[in-house]
């Protein structure tokens, strides 16, 4: 049981810091911003206890980008030959 008991607690820590989010730096970033955190707005939007988040400790593994060249609104000149 003290075995089934190290994983409970271990769960519960993990979900603890999923739910922190980006942290409490970011998070009272956001808050002197005049903005709320995603969850606290999906917490508004709907009645206690009815929300279930799935995959919430899901962990972003991927190293490729899929937009790894810039925006265009990014470049300075223009790669179109001028008319010149």
């Amino acid at each position: 049981m003290d075995s089934l008991e190290k994983k409970y607690e271990y769960f519960e820590s993990r979900i603890k810091l999923a739910e922190e989010g980006s942290g409490p730096n970011r998070i009272r970033k956001q808050h002197d911003a005049g903005k709320k955190t995603a969850r606290e707005r999906v917490a508004e939007l709907l009645d206690p206890g009815s929300f279930n988040e799935f995959d919430k400790l899901v962990v972003h593994r991927s190293t490729c980008l899929l937009y790894t060249s810039p925006s265009p609104r990014d470049r300075t000149r223009s790669r179109m030959p001028s008319s010149a």
